[in-house]
This record gives structure tokens, C-alpha cells and sequence, in this order.
């Protein structure tokens, strides 16, 4: 598969139906396509928290920070007694994006500014 992992990611992400590894069992060789892979599992259970934290209404935060000069996004909802958090880089955030789901619970916060931001699930 071309492109970078978060670039394979977001594909994947979106693709109907799934990409089949048994038809493309050549192309998931490849070293940059397994790390696109490994990133598109993480970002599909990223958006089945998301679908959950949508479900019960509970409020998504979204912080963008700079951290050993790479800018990361931040994700951290409460959800009855857990706290779960969650650090990207730009490019995988970018490759959250283009999911539906995660777009719509994300919304206002996906386009921010750089600030602490809130956005009600």
C-alpha cells in the first residue's frame, strides 16, 4: 500500500467494506503497512470509546501540545469511575479525523486552536 502509515490508517479507517489481509497479504508485508495497520487498529478502538463516550453523554476533552518538539492531541474523557487518556501525533490525529464518528463526537474541538477545549459527546 503507498503512503505514510497515517495516511494507511485513515484509509483503512474508512474503507467498506474492511481491506481483506488474505487478498492484499503482499502488500501488509511491507514494513510501512504494518505500522499503518498497527495505527488503524489503535484509531478503531479510539473511535469505539468514542461511540461509547457518545452513548452516554459524557464530555471529550481535546488538548494539543507541543512535546520534544513534535506537536501531540490529547484525548481525555471521564466515564463513571475511569479516566482514560489518549496522546496522538498530529498525523494520526489527522487520521481520526476522517473517520464520521469521530469527527461528529469530537466536532468544535477537532479544528481548535491549540487551547484546552470541551466538547459535550
Amino acid at each position: 500500500m503507498d503512503g505514510t502509515p497515517a495516511q494507511i490508517a485513515a484509509r483503512l479507517l474508512v474503507s467498506e467494506p474492511p481491506v481483506s489481509r488474505n487478498k492484499h497479504f503482499a502488500a501488509f508485508q511491507e514494513p510501512h503497512t504494518k505500522r499503518g495497520y498497527a495505527l488503524y487498529r489503535r484509531l478503531r478502538a479510539l473511535v469505539a470509546e468514542l461511540e461509547d463516550a457518545e452513548r452516554a453523554n459524557v464530555a471529550v476533552a481535546v488538548e494539543r501540545r507541543t512535546r520534544a518538539g513534535r506537536e501531540i492531541v490529547r484525548l481525555v474523557w471521564d466515564h463513571a469511575s475511569v479516566r482514560r487518556a489518549a496522546w496522538l501525533e498530529l498525523p494520526a490525529w489527522q487520521a481520526l479525523l476522517t473517520h464520521p464518528t469521530a469527527a461528529r463526537v469530537l466536532g468544535a474541538a477537532a479544528v481548535g486552536d491549540g487551547a484546552a477545549e470541551k466538547k459535550s459527546a
